[in-house]
């Protein structure tokens, strides 16, 4: 009897230790796990909350211009004319230099960090430009930004439009190519996933189109009927991606905004990397704003995997994809980002502006 109890204490010792270990460190990883999610929470909504506060901000500047009553009534008069008439008739220039040089617009402009200003009507015509290219005077807005400023002639209410590829007129005898101002180029994608290796057709003779946003204000008459839009562009990269990076930890920690098809629309942290491990288009002018595919690669890129086969279909990353599907969350079991490192993140849809905002470490 004396010989068992000898062996049983000890082992029923070791089984409570191993219980209680167990429990310890099941304890210790709920706590992480919650000091993760809270961490991750933080960064996203202090991020989302910047970004949101600086376009309301970029939403007001325009409106306050456009309704400068100078500004405001020789804008009304350009449009009155119409993208036909006002490139041929020559009470147009000098109404320009009225609006832009005579009444300081441009200095004030260049002050709040815009470089060019445009008046579209309500038939989607540039009837005005105050950049260098005034080809695209008489130019229509392209169709798929058509419907964020049919929502502004409806709601009378100042719009942002998120950051789309503006490329300077085509020079003679060059063709036509995607991304001309108001036509958005660089975003397309056939449906969730891209082909790996997928890219546009390249012409070195043809200069990268630049990636924009737009803020847009109405110009209402005296009876407060819309007539057009005063639109000012701006560098994405000058505020909208730098208030993105508010928040981020780690060696991987990065918030970064995203559209509907996957495509990530401010700039990456990593962006030198991404050229690197060749995960940008060849037209993409070297940025990897709309032109980064966030995709799973598979495996860890940095560490030197290579896809088998670089035509593989590849689904987008998970926080991704569940941010277009559903909406908000966050993730503490690691998953790919998409150069493959192991990482958690959190994620937020907002459809107001119709893009995602993720944050991860």
């Amino acid at each position: 009897m004396g010989n068992k109890q000898s062996w049983v204490i000890p082992l029923l010792a070791a089984l409570v230790v191993a219980c209680v270990g167990w429990w310890a460190d099941r304890q210790l990883r709920v706590v992480m796990q919650e000091e993760l999610t809270d961490d991750l929470q933080t960064m996203l909504e202090a991020d989302v909350t910047a970004l949101e506060i600086w376009m309301g901000n970029q939403k007001k500047t325009a409106e306050v211009l456009a309704e400068e009553p100078r500004l405001r009534n020789l804008a009304l008069e350009l449009l009155s004319k119409g993208a036909a008439q006002a490139t041929n008739q020559p009470t147009v220039p000098m109404l320009a230099r009225q609006l832009f040089i005579g009444d300081r617009v441009q200095e004030r402009m260049a002050k709040l960090g815009y470089t060019i200003a445009q008046l579209v009507n309500t038939n989607y015509e540039v009837v005005f430009d105050s950049g260098r290219r005034r080809s695209r005077v008489g130019t229509q807005v392209a169709e798929e930004l058509q419907p964020k400023f049919a929502e502004l002639f409806a709601s009378g209410e100042p719009i942002i439009i998120t950051p789309f590829k503006m490329q300077a007129p085509e020079r003679p005898g060059l063709p036509e190519r995607p991304g001309q101002f108001g036509r958005p180029g660089g975003r397309g994608r056939p449906g969730p996933g891209v082909r790996a290796g997928a890219g546009a057709p390249t012409n070195t003779t043809i200069p990268p189109a630049l990636t924009v946003m737009q803020v847009a204000a109405p110009l209402k008459d005296t009876n407060g009927v819309t007539q057009g839009a005063f639109a000012l562009v701006v560098n994405p990269d000058a505020e909208f991606t730098r208030i993105l990076s508010v928040a981020r930890s780690g060696q991987s920690g990065e918030t970064f905004a995203f559209d509907p098809e996957g495509v990530m629309i401010s700039k990456s942290r990593f962006e030198e990397q991404a050229k690197q491990l060749g995960l940008l288009e060849d037209s993409a002018g070297g940025s990897t704003a709309l032109a980064l595919h966030l995709t799973d690669p598979g495996g860890d890129l940095t560490k030197g995997y290579k896809p088998g086969n670089t035509n593989a279909y590849r689904p987008l990353i998970e926080m991704v994809q569940r941010a277009i599907e559903g909406g908000t969350g966050i993730e503490v079991q690691p998953f790919r980002d998409y150069r493959g490192v192991s990482v958690i993140g959190a994620w937020m849809w907002l459809p107001h502006y119709g893009f995602g905002v993720g944050t991860k470490i």
